[in-house]
């Protein structure tokens, strides 16, 4: 999380995106599923994508999604299923589907 944090604070959109792959990788792999690691291996570059288009057109994008990692992080170390369930949800709707469809065109500070 803190190599998440810090990619965003250095305007550095490649750091941020490696570090939110890896992110995700990481719960995924503690899940325990093979077969899902190896599936999100194969959708990393199309992910890579989907998240330098919304950093770069939603101005405070990329600090809501290190603060919902952050949570999510923050219940997985406390083995509270029921919050991570809720938040996970959350973060699927909230930042990867209806708040994802609306790009304002202006920039974060992940641009030129």
């Amino acid at each position: 999380m803190a190599n998440q944090d810090m990619a965003r604070g250095d305007d550095d959109l490649d750091a941020f995106l490696d570090e939110d792959s890896s992110f995700h990788r990481a719960i995924i792999e503690g899940g325990g599923n093979a077969i899902l690691v190896t599936f999100f291996d194969t959708i990393r570059d199309r992910h890579h994508r989907m998240m330098a288009r919304s950093v770069w057109h939603r101005p405070g994008y990329s600090e809501r999604v290190v603060a919902e990692h952050g949570a999510l992080v923050d219940a997985l170390e406390r083995s509270d299923t029921d919050t991570f369930r809720a938040l996970l949800s959350e973060h699927f709707s909230g930042i990867h589907g209806r708040d994802a469809t609306a790009f304002s065109g202006t920039a974060t500070t992940f641009g030129p």
